[in-house]
């Protein structure tokens, strides 16, 4: 019998557990992800299929939403995260529209390591489609502080929804693998690498050419060369704890985007980008000049990382593309129609990152 080539991982845990951490870590590695969150508050944009059910399962909330208005997810969370059966009526409308989604994905990606982020998996009733269900788990007062203090949520509202949720200790009972986040960013990458051990035969090779020039992932052995251009000389003094603290930024960069090393002739750099929602986003290069390594060459190295994850259109902005090279490399302005894309998915995600679609370039996968 043939080995399989694809394997489906699920990656759970409650609320600012880590989850999004240990994702990006398995994305940098070489797999495909996405998130069944991001994916359920599409579903209830005005063109989505949950929108109108939404609408006419929660009074208030259609009295609240202006006429082909998104709906506030604030005021809808204040809802179902304080009555448990209003969240039952939600999920009720989520989870079946999830589940075609994921089944849809599933079959399309035949080759490679799938990975499928959420944190109610188990209660959407995804567990059958898994191969392995890792879950991530962090201590209470830590995930508080999180929620608090990165997310800027209302202490009270942080609690509610720490509450809502399924108790960690039940939830762990059905995982296959756990990892604790309460440490650092570099102790969470290590427990993602133990668990990719067996699976690593499945992930696309770390490094790659695309003419003229070799790309690889970042990864901890190239951190001696990447600190020489990310971090500014003379920042820090040149100490153990300095070189530690550097480390293990690096480990934090990698926990939230993606990072190639990119090697011309005798010239390097370290391209930041970000694959949300099916688009990849060009963010920055190390040295930050743009005769260094042309961008038409970080572009061909970053299309390739792209269209491994699936991607369905390239982003890069405006500051790091001029527009006559824009044009001759086959990109469209950001704010062009695309009738293929999602209209109102792509201004939400490049907002994420301070910009507008007239401040960027596109180009479809």
């Amino acid at each position: 019998m043939a080995e399989k080539e694809s394997f489906v991982l699920g990656l759970t845990g409650n609320i600012a557990s880590g989850k999004s951490a240990v994702r990006q870590f398995l994305e940098n590695a070489g797999a495909i992800t996405v998130d069944t969150d991001l994916m359920a508050q599409y579903t209830y944009l005005p063109s989505g299929p949950a929108y109108k059910p939404i609408l006419d399962a929660f009074e208030p909330i259609a009295s609240l939403t202006p006429k082909k208005a998104p709906i506030s997810r604030k005021d809808l969370g204040r809802i179902v995260f304080s009555d448990p059966a209003a969240l039952k009526k939600l999920q009720d409308i989520i989870y079946p529209l999830l589940n075609r989604q994921i089944e849809e994905l599933i079959a399309n990606i035949t080759k490679g390591i799938l990975v499928i982020e959420g944190v109610n998996l188990l209660e959407a009733g995804f567990r059958s489609k898994l191969d392995s269900l890792w879950m991530t788990v962090a201590e209470e007062n830590t995930r508080l502080k999180r929620l608090v203090e990165e997310r800027w949520m209302d202490p009270a509202d942080a609690q509610s929804r720490l509450r809502s949720q399924v108790p960690q200790a039940e939830k762990a009972k059905n995982a296959d693998y756990l990892i604790h986040s309460d440490g650092s960013f570099q102790e969470t990458y290590a427990q993602v690498e133990q668990g990719l051990e067996s699976l690593k035969h499945l992930l696309p090779a770390p490094d790659w050419q695309a003419s003229p020039a070799q790309f690889s992932r970042l990864v901890p052995e190239l951190f001696p060369q990447a600190k020489s251009l990310i971090f500014q000389e003379g920042n820090e003094e040149d100490t153990q704890d300095a070189q530690k603290n550097q480390s293990e930024a690096l480990f934090a960069l990698l926990a939230r985007r993606s990072a190639l090393w990119v090697q011309q002739g005798t010239q390097t750099c370290i391209s930041i980008y970000k694959l949300d929602s099916g688009f990849s986003l060009l963010l920055a290069s190390h040295p930050q000049t743009r005769d260094h390594i042309e961008v038409k060459t970080i572009i061909a190295g970053l299309s390739h990382a792209a269209e491994e994850h699936h991607a369905r259109a390239l982003l890069v902005p405006a500051a790091l593309l001029g527009p006559a090279e824009a044009k001759k490399l086959g990109f469209l302005p950001g704010d062009s129609p695309i009738k293929t894309l999602q209209a109102e998915v792509l201004p939400l995600v490049i907002r994420k990152y301070g910009l507008m679609p007239a401040e960027l370039y596109l180009k479809l996968l």
